[in-house]
């Protein structure tokens, strides 16, 4: 049961429902702020979706701007650990199975021992490979949402990294901060985006709004400290 009392949540809660009762659906979760208890009224609803064949496209149509849903098949959802280790662990740590009648979910998340060495490194290398993705576009295509998105991966590494991981995007903010000091007007910078960040998720693409140099150059220094560091701490 998702922990809200507003209507839009009784309408999210409904709409996970549709999914998990549909002849293809292989599982379900809710993950991010409603799954921690940390939500507030602006929160998106993050669900996660195993699914056998095409999404549908009936139950998507009417989905309020504020519900995400990632899908996967079976067979991409067991690689997750491989491909996606950040967001593999952020679903360890804080997932709320709504349905998982085929196991799917609980038998791939209850396998994950932990971040290993493996996993900080080839995060590490994806937050690289999507800033310099970002500084090779031409300017005005170089979107605030997106350097946030990278920002906020490489925060959350960091605390993963050193063994307390938080998906929570103010405290893994705030983490960076305190573990490195120098970065503190980066980060800050980095913040100020966050909305941008948010309008691109909500597919407000008449919203995108192309980042400053300094924007640029802020979440560069994050990007290159932070794997500094837990190059450095991996060793």
């Amino acid at each position: 049961m998702l922990r809200s009392s507003e209507a839009f949540a009784d309408n999210a809660e409904r709409t996970a429902r549709r999914f998990a009762e549909g002849p293809l659906s292989r599982g379900i979760a809710v993950f991010g702020s409603y799954a921690r208890g940390d939500y507030t009224p602006a929160s998106d609803l993050d669900l996660l979706v195993i699914h056998a064949g095409r999404a549908p496209e009936e139950i998507l149509d009417g989905l309020d701007p504020r519900v995400s849903v990632v899908f996967y098949t079976a067979e991409r959802f067991a690689r997750l650990p491989l491909v996606s280790p950040l967001f593999n662990l952020h679903l360890v740590t804080e997932a709320a199975i709504l349905d998982d009648s085929h196991g799917l979910i609980g038998s791939n998340l209850g396998s994950v021992a932990g971040f290993a060495r493996e996993d900080v490194a080839r995060v590490a290398a994806s937050s690289q490979r999507r800033m310099r993705d970002i500084v090779n576009l031409p300017p005005r295509r170089r979107l605030s949402g997106e350097l946030y998105a990278v920002a906020k991966q490489s925060a959350m590494l960091l605390s993963a990294a050193h063994g307390s991981p938080t998906f929570n995007r103010a405290q893994a903010f705030e983490q960076l901060e305190q573990l490195a000091p120098q970065l503190s007007d980066d980060v800050r910078t980095a913040i100020r985006l966050e909305t941008h960040w948010l309008s691109l998720r909500a597919r407000y693409t008449q919203a995108a709004v192309s980042a400053s140099a300094s924007e640029l150059e802020a979440v560069r220094r994050i990007v290159e400290a932070v794997t500094h560091v837990v190059g450095r701490s991996s060793r």
